[in-house]
């Protein structure tokens, strides 16, 4: 009884040393701190120990770990209000840095002291000594800067993920490190090694298939992104074929009006002057802008919303350099020229709502050559000051709930592309969006 008593209670201290080990890691790895203030922190804290604990004394060794990430997980949930894709990607974090200081401490071990693995097994692991070191290698892994930086990524790309994806793959990993360690610290018959080799063929199937699925659905994507860009040249190409006929048929009726002065016919004579009223001639004289802008699905986006900002009453300022003619976008990689037309979409957008709100309406949309490459200006006054630093943030906007989610869009494409370059600022009462494409 005594002998239990002993053992439990070492046991007890030892997960409060790994308790706060992973707690510190976790804490590390979200740069959050935990509310030791709120007494609910403690009950939490405790219970994690006690379950821990009956982890180690009562479960299986073919599952402990998973149970025991699961665990730690749900913690890690209470503990730091973080959402589930961020509570999961953190959990799997810490178990990697976990599993790490343990294999560097056995490799330790075996150089240091020339130790063999059944030494190792047998006289080291799980006791006071070891797990204190191992935490301590955690803790120091953790704070290596250049780690640090990573383990932020990782946690930023998880949001951009599906939510099943991380999921299976948080699993899947868990399942496989758990089978390792126990082909490791284990001594196992045939038949659970046959069956281990069947679940890392199950395994492997899985991830097999997720890949050629990943690629199949990749593969889709492009031909949907070439289809689009394809249907905007032939918009341009259909405009400009409008327009000239457009023209023509302005000089159809200029000829017509002169015959019908001559004839003092008045009725014809007003319709035709209705029909030829210069407001009739905005998409011809807005396309005659944007006409200096290079092809390739850019044009057409930008006459579009050309044409929302007209019947929006919004009045759009076009400056465009010669010198951009000479940039063939349609040349350019197909993912690259629709993500430029998406960035694009969703700074005219922004610009178009944000200006709506103003008595003084305008829009100046600029090109021009910098050092070879093409830059793209999206000029607008506001009546919300945007907070720049926040811009990127998913959900956040001046407009209110529901908005928000494009410039997330936009800052996404910006960070997996190492051609486009995004810079915003704000001068007086003129936010500017700019846009710099390696050419």
């Amino acid at each position: 009884m005594i002998d239990i008593l002993t053992l439990i209670c070492n046991k007890f201290l030892l997960c409060v040393v790994n308790v706060a080990a992973v707690l510190y890691v976790i804490s590390v790895i979200l740069n959050k701190k935990i509310d030791f203030k709120n007494y609910k922190t403690y009950l939490i804290i405790f219970c994690l120990i006690i379950l821990l604990i009956l982890n180690f004394l009562l479960v299986n060794d073919l599952v402990r770990i998973l149970i025991s990430t699961i665990i730690v997980g749900f913690t890690n949930y209470l503990l730091f209000n973080e959402n589930i894709k961020t509570t999961i990607t953190s959990t799997l974090l810490e178990q990697i840095i976990s599993i790490l200081s343990e294999i560097v401490y056995a490799i330790s071990i075996l150089v240091i002291l020339g130790a063999d693995g059944h030494t190792i097994i047998n006289k080291f692991y799980g006791e006071s000594f070891s797990v204190i070191i191992i935490s301590l290698i955690a803790v120091l892994i953790v704070n290596v800067k250049p780690l640090k930086k990573i383990l932020a990524k990782l946690i930023e790309l998880s949001q951009k993920l599906k939510f099943n994806h991380i999921a299976i793959s948080a699993l899947l990993f868990i399942i496989v490190i758990n089978i390792l360690l126990v082909v490791v610290y284990h001594e196992l018959d045939i038949l659970s090694l046959m069956i281990l080799n069947l679940l890392f063929i199950f395994i492997y199937g899985i991830i097999i298939y997720n890949s050629f699925l990943d690629k199949n659905n990749m593969t889709k994507m492009q031909a949907e992104n070439k289809a689009l860009l394809n249907n905007l040249e032939e918009y341009e190409k259909m405009l400009d074929y409008q327009r000239v006929a457009n023209h023509e048929n302005k000089n159809q009726l200029l000829v017509v009006r002169s015959l019908l002065k001559e004839n003092e016919n008045s009725d014809a004579l007003n319709y035709v002057n209705e029909v030829l009223d210069d407001k009739k001639d905005d998409n011809d004289v807005l396309f005659g802008r944007a006409k200096k802008i290079p092809s390739g699905g850019l044009q057409g986006i930008v006459y579009q919303k050309m044409l929302v900002m007209n019947d929006k009453n919004i009045k759009p300022i076009l400056d465009v350099s010669n010198s951009v003619k000479k940039f063939k976008l349609e040349n350019l990689d197909t993912k690259l020229n629709y993500d430029i037309c998406r960035i694009i979409g969703v700074f005219l957008d922004n610009a178009i709502e944000e200006t709506e709100k103003l008595d003084e309406r305008e829009i100046m949309l600029s090109m021009h050559e910098q050092n070879n490459d093409l830059v793209i200006e999206i000029s607008n006054k506001f009546k919300n000051v945007p907070d720049l630093e926040r811009l990127e943030e998913k959900g956040y906007s001046t407009k209110g709930k529901g908005h928000g989610y494009g410039l997330s869009l936009v800052n996404d494409i910006v960070n997996n592309n190492n051609q486009i370059i995004n810079e915003k600022g704000i001068t007086r009462n003129i936010f500017t969006q700019k846009l710099i494409i390696k050419m």
